[in-house]
């Protein structure tokens, strides 16, 4: 038998000082790659369209690439495109949740951010690599310069915004959609595929021969008017 009892245990450490705002538990989320949608700015176009637009921002989300104009870059242009972004998305049933942005930003566009409920993040300064919409802003602006070197000659440069939904559609359709590659980005985020049969696409900013009708023309006059 020991001569001597052994020795208590030490007491407990005193519990830490519990923060009354923290929330009783914690957790970590590891949001997959292909769930973070991009957006950007593009540089200034060389002409100011005839409604003050001057700069296009692109935002890929699942592989779809959408294009909005913006007049400037200031904090309410980059709000009003932004809003405008959002409501696309949400009422095709794909919202926005997670975005990577560059890091020009504003207090009003993170406001914006957190009253839509949408998780941002910014890319480092001057590494713009690891930014998706880079390659999404080069692919655009690519199908954009062939879309106006196709144009009629007589197609005035400042309407440039008005071919960006046709620009839009062209390009989405030919492109796949992230959550399934068997369909096109345009099937993706409508859940329906695009009817050319219903829907034939011409080429845009092509002149067009409009026909007069009989009574309202000359009697040597040509049959339309250009």
């Amino acid at each position: 038998l020991p001569l001597f009892p052994p020795a208590p245990d030490p007491p407990p450490p005193p519990p830490a000082p519990v923060d009354p705002l923290s929330p009783p538990w914690s957790r970590s989320i590891t949001i997959h790659k292909d769930e973070w949608s991009s957006a950007d700015l593009t540089g200034r176009f060389p002409v100011r369209s005839v409604h003050g637009f001057e700069y296009i921002l692109v935002v890929a989300h699942h592989g779809y690439i959408h294009i909005t104009p913006l007049r400037n870059r200031t904090s309410a242009s980059y709000v009003a495109a932004f809003t405008s972004i959002v409501s696309f998305f949400k009422n095709l049933s794909h919202p926005l949740t997670h975005l990577l942005l560059d890091n020009e930003t504003s207090t009003d566009l993170t406001n914006f951010f957190v009253s839509a409920l949408i998780n941002y993040q910014y890319v480092p300064p001057n590494n713009h690599r690891t930014l998706p919409a880079e390659r999404s802003i080069r692919t655009a602006k690519n199908h954009i310069l062939s879309v106006l070197t196709a144009c009629h000659v007589s197609f005035p440069s400042n309407r440039w915004p008005d071919l960006l939904p046709h620009i839009e559609l062209t390009l989405n359709t030919v492109r796949t959609w992230k959550p399934n590659p068997s369909l096109s980005a345009w099937h993706g985020l409508h859940s329906t595929p695009f009817d050319f049969a219903a829907h034939p696409i011409h080429p845009p900013g092509q002149l067009v021969v409009a026909h007069d009708a009989p009574l309202t023309r000359a009697s040597w006059a040509k049959h339309g008017t250009r």
